[in-house]
């Protein structure tokens, strides 16, 4: 404070307004960037008025019929016979795939979805057996690059921040049963939730320095910041805003690695936010951990409702090799249920257990793009 001796009046009162006192933003143009970037698709709803060919074939549930009528398709045909007699590079593969998957699904973003949808449903549920088994078979390895592709393209290189209805009607019944919402890995991806009425939730996430571009710009007010800072949200249905209750920087740390293989320490820290509505009611809390996911967060099933993102949940099924987050599935409720936001069911340890398994043939086998993979 001694600095603002040598400061000028109005200089003071800059520091005094701007540093040192409560702010008020508004939750439109703080989260601009993110509302613009974000899509909110019903897959399901997709799925069944959807006429598109490859789309309907998928109804019957067979990954084999499926492939059986792509593989017939003049345009698939036409992609295997100029690729199979050479070998291209990783980001070529990926490039002609995605032509592929966007004239298959007439160019439509919701066919594309609800497409990426459906085999994430079979690839990791009831047809999890044949997926797991094309693997390890070359002659498959075509048909398994474009099931790679049109799950990774659609649901993380593009989809990342976009949202499935249904995911968030089921975590609005949670919530209004009276469950916790913990959402991994969040970041600053909030605006959704609260919009459609879930205002008590907590987000766990180690907000990481090579991850910016997921998080919102201003992402470190959230996190630090003066009692009574104030994010209004006026919603067409209703008028809330967010009140700063509490931020405080625990002398634990935590260390992790990012992506360049550099080492990164920080300060665990919690932020609370209370939520109120136009009268100043309190209608929850949301608050922000910055720390990394640990295995006592999937333990109280019974009264927590876990979320995540499609990227995230490869995090959690990959080895430590990988950058995996060192947490054991296995030790999970059978019944345990994790939402993730681009579907509209959840997965359940059995599909985090398939997911875990084609991970490992991908890297000892197939050696194609990880579907976690961040190439942006």
């Amino acid at each position: 404070m001694k600095f603002l001796k040598h400061c000028t009046p109005l200089l003071t009162l800059f520091f005094i307004q701007h540093i040192f006192c409560a702010q008020t933003k508004d939750i439109d143009t703080f989260f601009a960037h993110q509302i613009n970037q974000q899509v909110i698709y019903s897959p399901e709803k997709e799925s069944e008025q959807c006429n598109n060919s490859f789309l309907r074939t998928l109804c019957d549930e067979s990954l084999d019929h499926f492939l059986e009528k792509l593989n017939q398709h003049w345009l698939v045909k036409k992609n295997y016979c100029e690729s199979s007699d050479c070998v291209f590079p990783l980001f070529q593969k990926l490039d002609k795939q995605k032509k592929l998957i966007k004239n298959l699904c007439s160019q439509s973003p919701d066919v594309t979805y609800a497409l990426a949808h459906k085999l994430v449903a079979l690839c990791f549920g009831k047809q999890a057996p044949r997926f797991v088994s094309m693997h390890t078979d070359i002659h498959e390895y075509h048909n398994l690059e474009l099931l790679y592709t049109t799950i990774w393209s659609t649901l993380c290189e593009h989809g990342w921040c976009n949202w499935s209805q249904e995911c968030l009607e089921q975590l609005k019944a949670d919530y209004d049963a009276g469950k916790e919402i913990v959402y991994l890995a969040g970041g600053t991806d909030i605006y959704q939730l609260l919009k459609h009425g879930i205002y008590s939730f907590t987000v766990v996430d180690p907000f990481l320095p090579d991850q910016e571009r997921y998080y919102n710009d201003d992402y470190e007010w959230l996190l630090h910041g003066e009692d009574g800072d104030t994010l209004e949200c006026n919603f067409p249905n209703k008028r809330i805003a967010l009140k700063r209750k509490q931020s405080s920087t625990c002398t634990q740390t935590f260390c992790t690695t990012l992506k360049d293989g550099q080492l990164c320490m920080r300060s665990k820290l919690t932020s609370v936010w209370m939520v109120v509505d136009e009268n100043n009611n309190e209608l929850g809390t949301v608050t922000f951990k910055r720390r990394l996911c640990e295995q006592q967060d999937f333990k109280n099933t019974q009264n927590s409702s876990i979320l995540m993102s499609f990227n995230e949940l490869f995090y959690l099924a990959a080895p430590s090799c990988l950058g995996g987050w060192c947490i054991d599935y296995k030790l999970f409720d059978t019944k345990q249920a994790i939402y993730i936001k681009q579907l509209s069911f959840p997965f359940t340890q059995e599909m985090i257990k398939n997911l875990r398994l084609s991970i490992l043939l991908n890297l000892s086998d197939f050696h194609f793009i990880a579907l976690g993979s961040d190439i942006g």
